[in-house]
């Protein structure tokens, strides 16, 4: 039996608190504890992109799953989708 837990409970949970932070830009240090995820620290204006820069894949959420994707986006490509996103969810035209 593994003590880690499944990448999926992970994401849900960061989708949980982005969407209460609601903020487009948002970064998370997430840890496992015992009895479940903390969220040790977040920041939402100003922050690294090393995790985006040197990963090499990232997850994409369709419904409550999550499918893991080669990392081919640009620093510029996601800052600016997250913008784009942020202003239609704003606007009304897609939920969270």
């Amino acid at each position: 039996m593994s003590c880690w837990i499944e990448p999926v409970e992970l994401l849900l949970f960061a989708r949980d608190i982005a969407r209460r932070i609601d903020s487009p830009f948002l970064s998370m240090d997430i840890a496992q504890a015992a009895d479940g995820l903390r969220l040790l620290e977040f920041q939402a204006v100003c922050f690294g992109a090393a995790t985006l820069q040197r990963g090499t894949h990232h997850f994409v959420e369709s419904g409550d799953t999550f499918t893991q994707t080669p990392n081919t986006l640009s620093l510029e490509e996601v800052f600016a989708d997250a913008v784009k996103f942020a202003l239609l969810r704003n606007a009304g035209h897609v939920s969270s």
